[in-house]
């Protein structure tokens, strides 16, 4: 017996139709809640949306969080709620009934404290009742979750499988936190041998967390070679990466151990000091400015040893809260530090901004924070560009952004083109022949006074510049090249300036990083509302053992046979993606009926014949699914109009309920049920045919034939 055993909550989630609404409800919370996160998906972000979930679930008075540290091979909290003060000590690093989830790999509750060990703990959280769940990832338990009420027996079945349920689904949230550490190892950059940016941010998100946890500060610092780019347009490409390398090898002199320094861009490196407060590393970085420019750097061919100075931006944590922010931080403060010349280092605080541009600054961020609450990239976008019409005096904003292959420049939003937004969302721009493509291959802005005196030779594509004068902002983030962004219709018909030019660039790169996280965001989150339905799929045939294997099968046929019919590949995708969840409704209908082998009666009937609406309802609550519903809740209607639910006829039913009738038959037909045996394929193919033109349409059932007899 293991220890801990008899608290075990067999929780394995079903449903019956009584508690599905509810189900439902649940399920639309845990969707919505997903918006807050932030847009870069730092772990500590995921962290806190697992609270804010489990508050939206099930009330309770405590809760605390544990993640593994696998290099002490301890849990430790990372985020607690409903402590007023520090945690006890009896919980700071982790405590027994941890320790019993992690070795049961279940949940557990305890109603009340039955034992001393129990009586010590609940003591000290000034609670009687726990639910502790596990978060496993590749085989470990990487995360425990507990949750605490002041009373005894507070935590009800129910309350324990829903949270349950949303541990199982933010499993998938938790592997990207450590998925770093076991499936990739350190990448090294081919010239210097040093850490690549991926691997640098990398770590950097992984210190974050541990300084959380341990209370400590970390500084990062951006060093870049000053004139590194003219040095190496002097210079055979291959010796500046060896000067870069040797500046290198005379940081790595006085940092220590436990820093990490790696090549974080083609002239710098990043350099994530732990433990490093804000009052120490202006003092190191000075050292380390001091220690290059005394040195002589040698280099490759013959070259006498250079002279060089670097400039140094760093910014600090707790001060900046996020990796996100540390590196734009630390590039801001880079960026001062290299002016006149550079040989400076510049702490992001001190960097002294205009009221006005800070003001902007805030508001910008203002507008993030609460637009991030209902997370919608095109509408934030659109406010955004509103915004920056404001903010720039400009009649027309316009974002474009770079096709997949590269080639072409898209109208992704914009404001000012009163009624002709359609007509903009359907041009593309060569990169070849157009100004905004010259901006962006350049990646340089362009402040234009008199388009016609300024670029008359220069190719404008199908973009019509109703203003003489305009700005040209290309998009980029970390080094991706995402778009530009195009200011014209200066108000009261002036022209843009230096100052406008300034005004908006900051603002831009903050469009660049929204475009590009938010895009990496809404990847996530579609792959998130796809593992959602993933794991109600294997609840319903978890219910019905004899399903395994149905939903792939049917989605697979689907997809041939919507094809041979002439649907065009992407409508034959979505019909097969559909297919998959088809029959999601079952977990609706009591275990008992879908396991009966014989003839249903009455209200069993009944149960079984609404799956097809319950599939609709519940893929239907999952936002971010794309899925064909009409033709979900469509795959038992009969073509003589005597199926369910809603007894369409002929053509009223959608094509793609009636493609996945043929196929969810054909299948069923193939494969043994409680009521009845396997038939073949050939068997299978007789009945079709017998029913088409009643139960199916002849049209694919013959395409069905020809598919089957072909292979």
């Amino acid at each position: 017996m293991n220890r801990g055993d008899k608290y075990i909550v067999n929780v394995a989630p079903q449903l019956d139709s009584g508690a599905a609404m509810e189900w439902i409800r649940t399920i639309n919370v845990l969707l919505k809640s997903t918006m807050v996160y932030s847009l870069d998906l730092e772990s500590s972000s995921a962290f806190n949306v697992m609270m804010d979930l489990s508050s939206d679930i099930v009330s309770y008075d405590r809760a605390i969080l544990y993640t593994l540290d696998e290099d002490q091979n301890r849990y430790f909290p990372v985020i607690k709620r409903g402590f007023p003060g520090p945690l006890p000590d009896e919980l700071r690093s982790g405590n027994v009934i941890l320790d019993w989830t992690v070795e049961n790999r279940q949940p557990i509750r305890v109603d009340e404290p039955d034992t001393k060990a129990l009586d010590e703990l609940f003591q000290g959280t000034g609670c009687r009742s726990i639910v502790s769940l596990p978060i496993a990832h590749d085989g470990l338990i990487k995360g425990v979750f507990q949750v605490f009420r002041e009373r005894e027996k507070s935590f009800s079945d129910e309350n324990v499988r829903m949270l349950w349920i949303l541990a199982l689904q933010l499993e998938g949230m938790f592997e990207r936190q450590f998925k770093a550490t076991t499936q990739k190892g350190v990448e090294k950059d081919t010239f210097t041998g040093l850490p690549t940016r991926a691997t640098i941010e990398m770590e950097l998100d992984k210190e974050i967390y541990r300084s959380r946890r341990n209370n400590a500060p970390i500084s990062f610092l951006l060093i870049e070679i000053d004139g590194f780019n003219e040095m190496k347009s002097r210079l055979m490409s291959i010796e500046g990466d060896i000067i870069l390398k040797e500046v290198a090898s005379l940081i790595m002199k006085v940092v220590r151990r436990i820093d990490v320094v790696g090549r974080y861009s083609e002239a710098g490196l990043g350099l994530i000091l732990p433990d490093i407060d804000d009052k120490k590393v202006h003092q190191f970085a000075g050292r380390i400015r001091n220690l290059v420019s005394s040195s002589s750097v040698k280099g490759a061919g013959g070259h006498p040893p250079f002279k060089l100075t670097v400039s140094i931006g760093f910014a600090c944590y707790p001060q900046l809260m996020t990796a996100f922010d540390l590196i734009q931080g630390a590039q801001e403060a880079l960026g001062e530090a290299k002016k006149d010349s550079g040989n400076k280092e510049i702490a992001h605080s001190s960097i002294s901004r205009g009221e006005d541009r800070d003001h902007v600054a805030m508001r910008v961020n203002d507008l993030l924070t609460t637009m991030g609450s209902f997370f919608d990239l095109d509408r934030i976008l659109h406010q955004m560009v509103q915004f920056y019409s404001r903010v720039s005096g400009a009649g027309r904003v316009s974002i474009l952004v770079l096709d997949e292959e590269g080639k072409k420049l898209t109208f992704r939003q914009g404001t000012g083109f009163h009624g002709f937004e359609d007509d903009m969302r359907r041009m593309s721009l060569s990169l070849e022949d157009s100004i905004s493509g010259n901006v962006l291959k350049k990646g340089q802005p362009l402040l234009v006074e008199n388009i016609e005196r300024d670029l008359s030779a220069v190719p404008r594509g199908k973009l019509k510049y109703t203003s003489p004068s305009f700005m040209s902002v290309p998009l980029v983030y970390q080094e991706e090249v995402i778009g530009v962004m195009n200011f014209s219709n200066k108000m009261e018909g002036s022209v843009f300036t230096e100052d406008d030019l300034d005004r908006v660039k900051p603002l831009v790169e903050r469009a660049a990083g929204l475009l590009a996280e938010g895009r990496r965001f809404l990847r996530v989150q579609d792959q998130f509302f796809r593992n959602t339905a993933d794991i109600l799929l294997g609840i319903a045939e978890i219910k019905s053992p004899y399903l395994n294997g149905h939903a792939d099968r049917v989605a697979h046929l689907t997809m041939e046979l919507a094809r041979r019919l002439g649907l065009q590949e992407n409508q034959a995708e979505l019909l097969a993606q559909s297919a998959r969840f088809h029959d999601l409704g079952r977990i609706a209908v009591d275990e008992t009926i879908l396991g009966k082998a014989g003839k249903l009666e009455g209200s069993e009937r009944e149960q079984m014949m609404a799956h097809p609406v319950w599939s609709y309802r519940i893929l239907g609550s999952i936002p971010g699914l794309k899925v064909d519903l009409a033709a979900v809740k469509a795959h038992h209607e009969r073509y003589d109009g005597k199926g369910y639910p809603d007894g369409l006829l002929g053509e009223e039913i959608p094509i793609g309920g009636r493609i996945m009738a043929v196929a969810d038959t054909y299948d069923a037909l193939t494969h043994e049920r409680p009521y009845r045996a396997a038939l073949s394929s050939e068997e299978a193919l007789q009945v079709l045919e017998k029913n088409a033109w009643s139960q199916f349409d002849g049209r694919v059932v013959k395409a069905l034939i020809d598919e089957e007899r072909e292979h």
